[in-house]
């Protein structure tokens, strides 16, 4: 195997393009780009005449290549590589036309949402999960602006404390 460009590569992106698939791939094609990069990278694999330098590089691609399978290969950790994903490219894509307060934002309880009027007469709408999940850009239903949504994660014992009302106003009353 004579120097492959994609082993000079060091710094990529996302695992789909670690694996040189769109995010649009199927499973079976993401498989498919994992396997044959697999054995091509392989440390057991390679051309014994490789430098050093070649088969180090080779060693990292191959462990970048393992890792983006790991990262796809499992739905609920590809669904977190995606959503991050798409937060990119929305920050790059949609600058941000305002930050909003998730304070300031109204709750709906029943479809545990909170949403915000955009001046378009559209709305930002943005679900608990999303927030959870670290999504805080959202685009408007009737226009092109954007959001970030400001807001502070609890953890699970800062969670159950204000659940109890532990030292909050709700207390007192």
């Amino acid at each position: 195997m004579a120097s492959d460009k994609a082993v000079e590569t060091k710094e990529v992106t996302s695992p789909y393009s670690v694996l040189g698939v769109s995010e649009n791939s199927s499973y079976e094609e993401i498989k498919r780009a994992y396997q044959k990069l697999l054995l091509k990278f392989h440390p057991d694999k390679l051309d014994e005449s490789l430098s050093q330098k070649d088969r180090e590089q080779a060693c990292e691609r191959f462990l970048s290549v393992d890792q983006a399978w790991k990262l796809l290969n499992d739905q609920s950790s590809k669904a977190k590589c995606d959503r991050n994903l798409k937060e990119q490219k929305l920050s790059q894509d949609w600058p941000v036309s305002a930050e909003v307060d998730l304070d300031d934002m109204e709750y709906h309880e029943a479809m545990q949402t909170y949403s915000s009027d955009c001046r378009c007469d559209g709305e930002y709408i943005i679900s608990e999960g999303d927030l959870e999940n670290g999504q805080n850009i959202v685009c408007c239903s009737g226009c092109s602006l954007s959001i970030r949504v400001l807001y502070n994660m609890l953890s699970d014992e800062e969670a159950e404390s204000e659940d109890d009302g532990v030292g909050g106003i709700d207390n007192c009353c």
